[in-house]
């Protein structure tokens, strides 16, 4: 990403930035990979989609364990 999505550019704001990271993300993703020769988004539709697990329904409980040093 530093040498492709933002080499050699200035931004006037973050806002900026990340705009520009947005428009180039969503582009990055339909181009033909130099190494897979594939689209990314194809790749992962095919070998990735299903690995994803559905999140709980139910929130899951937070536990914390405090810890102090001596």
């Amino acid at each position: 990403m530093k040498r492709n999505a933002i080499a050699g550019l200035s931004f006037t704001s973050f806002a900026a930035l990340e705009a520009h990271l947005a428009d180039w993300i969503v582009g990055a993703d339909q181009r033909i990979h130099g190494t897979t020769h594939e689209r990314p988004c194809d790749r992962f539709d095919r070998d990735e989609r299903a690995a994803f697990l559905p999140l709980p329904s139910s929130v899951i409980p937070v536990r914390e364990r405090r810890i102090s040093r001596r």
